[in-house]
């Protein structure tokens, strides 16, 4: 072999390898604090689901009315957001939004033998909004719900209440866990469940945005490991949604086996110790003949195996250290060129503090 071939070679290696290792480098996103008033950083808030709707933030309160919390969700519009964001200083003003009727609600749930722990998630079209409810493990079902919104309170609809089968895995219930993500789109709601990596049959399930109509179609997705906590349609076909691994008594549900070397290296440290991680993610619908191979959709009615009716996901970037370990987010939204996105109340330290962050891609 020549000189000039070994050089030409080795270049074409390089250029090779060098691309593979920066195409699987992951994005870092880039964090702006927002400085929220007391009022919205105070942990009984307990944030559960973002939606930016209507030129307006909404923050969904956990709404543990059984606990005495006072069921509302709070609204930030465009025009603060923007000046939060500019200015790390600056607290953006907000609005109080109480819900009705909950309590009504509850008691219907409580006595279906189904006990109400908060609601979950939440999206908005116009004065329309759709809820989801956790229920206490080892309830069986979680819930849909919706409302109107009437100044500053959304009227919930304590007629239609959509339950829904909480999957089990190995025959028991994921303890602490529930349907925590819903969007809005074209007529229709998209709803999932936390957990999406059993080893058979994965799903999302579409919802009538008349929650009167019960039926439900249920559609495929790859395995998707830990937790979605969160998420919102950003195209046609496409949603943005968080994807987390919170470290705390009931993870070692949600944690992934080491073979599955790819998300399995997020979750622990140097010492092989878990540690909590979060990212951003978007799913995305993709054709059945990507599945056809994995067996996984067995139990899928065959009349439901339409061409882009199964759904697929891939990172879109991580949050940094800082903030992407120890706390557990549970909202996000998009706005302008990023995201935002809220905790509940848990951080890496004995504090209990809510907070807000504006992330984008470098």
């Amino acid at each position: 072999m020549t000189s000039k071939i070994k050089i030409l070679l080795f270049l074409w290696i390089f250029l090779h390898s060098s691309t593979l290792l920066f195409a699987q480098t992951d994005k870092i996103f880039k964090a702006f604090k927002i400085n929220l008033s007391d009022t919205l950083a105070h942990p009984e808030n307990q944030f559960s689901g973002l939606t930016y709707r209507n030129h307006k933030l909404y923050l969904l309160c956990e709404s543990r009315i059984q606990e005495n919390h006072i069921a509302r969700i709070y609204s930030i519009n465009k025009k603060e957001l923007k000046k939060a964001i500019a200015d790390s200083t600056y607290q953006p003003a907000h609005k109080t939004i109480l819900i009705k009727n909950l309590e009504k609600v509850k008691a219907q749930i409580d006595a279906g033998g189904n006990l109400f722990e908060g609601l979950e998630a939440i999206d908005v079209k116009g004065k329309n909004v759709w809820l989801t409810i956790e229920t206490i493990s080892p309830s069986l079902k979680g819930y849909v719900i919706s409302g109107k919104l009437k100044k500053n309170e959304l009227i919930i609809n304590d007629i239609d209440i959509l339950a829904l089968d909480i999957p089990l895995k190995n025959g028991e219930v994921l303890d602490n866990s529930g349907y925590e993500s819903i969007a809005y789109k074209n007529g229709k709601l998209l709803a999932a469940f936390e957990y999406n990596y059993f080893d058979t049959v994965n799903r999302f399930y579409s919802l009538n945005k008349n929650l009167s109509d019960t039926s439900i179609d249920y559609l495929a997705t790859a395995k998707v490991p830990f937790r979605i906590t969160d998420w919102q349609f950003t195209g046609k076909d496409k949603l943005v949604a968080l994807n987390v691994f919170y470290k705390g008594k009931a993870d070692s549900y949600f944690r992934v086996p080491s073979t599955d070397s790819l998300n399995y290296k997020y979750t622990v440290n140097d010492k092989g110790e878990p540690e909590s991680f979060a990212r951003i993610i978007q799913i995305y619908k993709t054709s059945w003949t990507s599945y056809t191979s994995t067996g996984i959709l067995h139990d899928i009615k065959r009349s439901n195996k339409k061409k882009n009716d199964y759904y697929n996901w891939k990172t879109i970037g991580l949050l940094p250290s800082d903030y992407g370990k120890g706390y557990n987010w549970e909202g996000v939204t998009a706005f302008k060129k990023g995201y935002f996105i809220t905790n509940d109340k848990f951080t890496p330290t004995r504090e209990r503090k809510s907070y807000l962050l504006y992330i984008e891609l470098p």
